[in-house]
């Protein structure tokens, strides 16, 4: 098994990666980092043109070939972490919740995806107050997968967002579901997307929601990727990790959501209903919705 360790000791520098092959592109790439004894240590990596890599890599490597990325949120300052601490404790407590949630339903088909994503591969960090996650759309077809499930989120003192409870129908494309818990932080609400998707051979689709009020449509939006791996995701040295999963390479998947500038924050605000279309991959063309 293939370990790495990535260390954001640079607010610019992002993520190391192993393994992310686009094609048959493959670059080996030598970095050098210095461990706490003063010791240079020269990793070889096997790098996608599109990934970065940071400092503090490390590889080990096992028989079977299989791999695991592993991500260790970067230690904040001293005025951060007494401002930020509580939050983001909250946050991994949330995120951890919901990964009991999905082990209690049997659902392991699950994975981070949009802003979830870009905070664990450009910093491995948790946002403020959101989490989303992918959940394959046959998995939403069968009736007892969603009554399982609502019951466990609801057990856990969660409640739909919209009094609707959700968008798109069950099983169909552009279904999602949002929820909302009371967080012990400051006025903060925690919101957890669900986003319903359909997989590909080398992406999987999800719906961007957009259109006059009752009159919505879900657009469809591509996110090119070749698998999807597990991911150990630790808050610190002391913590046991989250297991996450990811889907991989990032630089495609990554660009297909955010642009090709994907790992510089966005100059300006985001609008959630409009950069998709103009800087990601949705399409104003109802015609590359995926047969169902």
């Amino acid at each position: 098994m293939e370990t790495i360790r990535i260390q954001n000791i640079q607010q610019q520098l992002t993520f190391g990666l192993v393994d992310h092959t686009v094609g048959n592109s493959r670059t080996k790439t030598t970095t050098k980092s210095s461990t706490s004894d003063g010791e240079h240590r020269t990793t070889s990596l096997i790098l996608s043109q599109e990934d970065i890599s940071a400092n503090g890599t490390k590889q080990t490597r096992q028989d079977d070939g299989s791999h695991i990325y592993t991500c260790y949120q970067p230690s904040p300052t001293r005025k951060a972490q007494r401002a930020d601490g509580l939050r983001d404790i909250k946050m991994w407590k949330i995120v951890e919740e919901w990964l009991d949630i999905f082990q209690e339903v049997d659902l392991d088909s699950w994975f981070l995806h949009a802003g979830s994503l870009l905070g664990f591969a450009r910093g491995c960090q948790m946002a403020e107050d959101d989490v989303d996650f992918a959940v394959p759309i046959q998995w939403w077809g069968i009736k007892q997968n969603k009554e399982r499930l609502e019951g466990a989120i609801r057990r856990r003192g969660y409640r739909f967002r919209w009094s609707f409870g959700a968008f798109g129908t069950p099983g169909k494309f552009g279904y999602e579901e949002s929820w909302t818990k009371d967080s012990s932080h400051a006025t903060k609400i925690v919101k957890i997307d669900l986003f319903s998707v359909v997989e590909k051979t080398e992406s999987y689709v999800w719906s961007m929601w957009k259109g006059p009020q009752g009159k919505k449509t879900a657009w469809p939006c591509i996110v090119q990727r070749q698998k999807v791996v597990q991911a150990k995701w630790y808050r610190n040295n002391n913590t046991e990790p989250l297991l996450v999963r990811v889907p991989v390479p990032f630089g495609p998947a990554m660009t297909s959501l955010y642009g090709p500038e994907w790992t510089k924050p966005f100059p300006g605000t985001w609008r959630w209903d409009v950069e998709p279309f103009t800087v990601g991959s949705c399409s104003n063309n109802l015609k590359d919705v995926p047969e169902m």
